[in-house]
C-alpha cells in the first residue's frame, strides 16, 4: 500500500551544512560534498561539505587551542556552558525534531522527546564540574604527601551511529566539555544535518571557538580520526566491524585508549506469572521503537512456554495496529528506516529466517512504493542458532524463542556474542534480582525494557558489545586520567 504523503506540517530549516572548525562555518579544502535524503521519499534534501586531511589538522589544531580555554575556566564557568546550550536544546526542540524527522525518519514524537532528554543530559554533566576530585593517600613514609588528581585527557574524537544524531552528541559533548576536554566530532554520513542544527545552537550559546569541531564524512574521516596523533582518545559507537577497525587503528597510531559500544541482540525474557497485556506491549515497544534502529532494543523475545502462544497472539494482534506512515504525522508510531542499505539489510534477514525454518507471523515486506518502510515484523519457532537470533539486524523484528525453566532462559539470553542489555518480566521480586543478576548483560530492566533512559546511569556491556561506558560518572570518567602528585615535606 503507498503511504499518505500529504501531511501538514512546519518545514524544517536546513542548517548550514559546512565545516565548523575553530568557532567558524567554513568549506571542505577538497571541495567534495556528499548528499543527504529523506527516507520518508528517497529525495535529497541537502548537500554537505565533506571533510579530508588537511581538514581534519585544522579542527584539531583549534580543539588543541580549545583545551588551554577549558583549562582556565572555573567549574561553574563550564557547567554554565553546558546549561546555557540545554535552555536552547529545550527552547528549540521542536526545530531540532523536524530536522531529525526529514533526515532520519524518525516520528517527530520521538525526535522532539529525543531533545529534551539531550538536554536533561547536557544538564546532568553540567552538575559534575566542581565535583571531579581526586584522592589523599596515606603517607608510606614520614614527611611524604601523596595525593591524585582527575585530569582531561585531551581532544577527543568522537565518531558517532545515524540512529540518535542528537541525543548522541549531547550524550558525548556533555562529559567531555564537563571534564575540560574539546571534541573532533565526525557526524554520521546519512544523518548529519540535527547536529548540524545542534551546533547552530552552540553558536548561539556564545561557546569559545575550538571547544566542539564538527566533521562531516565517512569512513575515510573515521580512519583518519582513528589514526590521527593529536587526538588523544576516540569514543566510538557503531558496528563491530567498524569498532575492531578503529582500535587497531588507535593501536597504530599513538596507541590512544578507546570507549566503544558496538550493539546488542538483547533478550527479553518473559516468566509464566509476568503480566502479559503489559509484557505485549512492552515486547513490541522494545523491538520497533526508532523502527528498530536502537542498540538496545529487544528483538530477542524468551518467552516461557506455558506463555508462549499467547504472547505471540498478543504480540501480534498490537502490531497489526501500529501507524505505519509518515513521521511528520503526529500519529506515527512507525517511521521508515534511516537509508535504502539499511532497508535491504533488514529484508535480507527476513528471507534468512525464513530459509533457516522461522515461522515469519506478520510484516517482513517493504510498504508502499517510496520511502524506506518495513512494518512490526514477528517471527516465531526461532531457535538460538539461527542468524535472525544472533546477528543484530536493526530494524523492527522481533524473533520468538521459547524456554521451560529458568536456567535455561538464563542460557539463551546469555548465549550471544553481545551483551548491551535485557529485560526480565515477572511479577516475583526473587526472580527479577535472581535472573538479573545472572544475566550477562551492561543493562537489564525488570518490567519494562527500554521503558527508562537514565542519563545518570552508566550504558555499556561486556562481550562484544565493546568496552568502556557512556552516561552516568562512567560516563564522565571516559574523559579523565589520574596524576600521582607526592611531595616531599623535607625542605619545604
Amino acid at each position: 500500500r503507498d503511504l499518505p504523503q500529504n501531511i501538514v506540517m512546519s518545514e524544517p530549516v536546513i542548517p548550514p551544512t559546512q565545516l565548523f572548525i575553530d568557532g567558524a562555518w567554513v568549506d571542505g579544502m577538497s571541495g567534495a560534498k556528499f548528499k543527504a535524503f529523506d527516507p520518508r521519499t528517497g529525495a535529497e534534501i541537502a548537500t554537505v561539505h565533506e571533510a579530508g586531511a588537511s581538514d581534519l589538522d585544522l579542527a584539531v589544531g583549534a580543539a588543541t587551542k580549545g583545551l588551554a580555554t577549558l583549562a582556565g575556566m572555573k567549574p561553574q564557568e563550564k557547567s554554565k556552558l553546558l546549561t546555557d546550550l540545554a535552555d536552547l536544546v529545550d527552547k528549540h526542540a521542536d526545530a531540532l525534531g523536524r530536522i531529525e524527522t526529514l533526515n532520519l525518519g524518525m516520528p517527530i514524537g520521538d525526535a522532539t522527546g529525543c531533545a529534551h532528554l539531550g538536554a536533561q543530559t547536557l544538564r546532568y554533566y553540567a552538575g559534575w564540574p566542581d565535583k571531579i576530585a581526586g584522592d589523599t593517600l596515606p603517607a608510606v613514609q614520614p614527611g611524604l604527601f601523596t595525593y591524585t588528581r582527575k585530569c582531561p585527557i585531551g581532544v577527543v574524537g568522537h565518531i558517532v551511529p545515524w540512529n540518535y544524531p542528537v541525543l548522541e552528541m549531547c550524550k558525548m559533548i556533555g562529559p567531555a566539555i564537563a571534564a575540560g576536554c574539546t571534541s573532533i566530532y565526525k557526524t554520521n554520513e546519512w544523518t548529519p544535518l540535527s547536529v548540524c542544527t545542534m551546533v547552530t545552537l552552540i553558536e548561539a550559546a556564545k561557546w569559545p571557538a575550538g571547544l566542539v569541531n564538527v566533521l562531516h564524512g565517512g569512513v575515510p574521516l573515521g580512519k583518519l580520526i582513528s589514526s590521527h596523533m593529536g587526538i588523544r582518545k576516540i569514543v566510538f559507537t557503531g558496528s563491530v566491524r567498524a569498532g575492531k577497525e578503529i582500535q587497531i587503528a588507535c593501536a597504530n597510531s599513538n596507541l590512544k585508549p578507546v570507549c566503544l559500544e558496538l550493539g546488542g541482540k538483547s533478550a527479553n525474557i518473559i516468566f509464566a506469572d509476568a503480566d502479559l497485556d503489559a509484557a505485549a506491549k512492552n515486547v513490541l515497544m522494545a523491538f520497533t521503537t526508532n523502527s528498530g534502529q536502537c542498540c538496545c532494543a529487544g528483538t530477542r523475545v524468551v518467552a516461557h512456554a506455558d506463555i508462549y502462544d499467547e504472547l505471540l497472539q498478543k504480540v501480534t494482534e498490537l502490531a497489526a495496529k501500529v501507524v505505519v506512515g509518515d513521521p511528520r504525522d503526529p500519529k506515527t508510531q512507525l517511521g521508515p528506516l534511516c537509508n535504502p542499505v539499511q532497508l535491504e539489510r533488514v529484508l535480507g534477514y527476513v528471507r534468512t529466517g525464513q530459509e533457516e525454518g522461522a515461522r515469519l507471523v506478520c510484516g517482513g515486506a517493504q510498504i508502499g512504493s517510496t520511502g524506506y518502510y518495513i512494518g512490526p515484523t514477528v517471527f516465531a519457532d526461532v531457535t538460538n542458532a539461527m542468524a535472525i537470533a544472533r546477528e543484530e539486524i536493526f530494524g523492527p523484528v522481533g524473533v520468538f524463542i521459547k524456554f521451560t525453566d529458568t536456567d535455561e532462559a538464563i542460557a539463551l539470553a546469555n548465549d550471544s556474542d553481545f551483551g548491551l542489555a535485557a529485560g526480565v518480566w515477572s511479577t516475583s521480586l526473587d526472580t527479577a534480582l535472581q535472573v538479573s543478576d545472572r544475566l550477562e548483560a551492561g543493562t537489564v530492566w525488570v518490567n519494562g525494557m527500554m521503558s527508562s533512559w537514565g542519563y545518570n546511569a552508566p550504558f555499556g556491556g561486556p562481550k562484544q558489545t565493546g568496552n568502556g561506558h557512556t552516561n552516568g560518572k562512567l560516563g564522565l570518567e571516559q574523559y579523565l586520567i589520574t596524576k600521582t602528585v607526592s611531595i616531599q615535606s623535607k625542605g619545604l
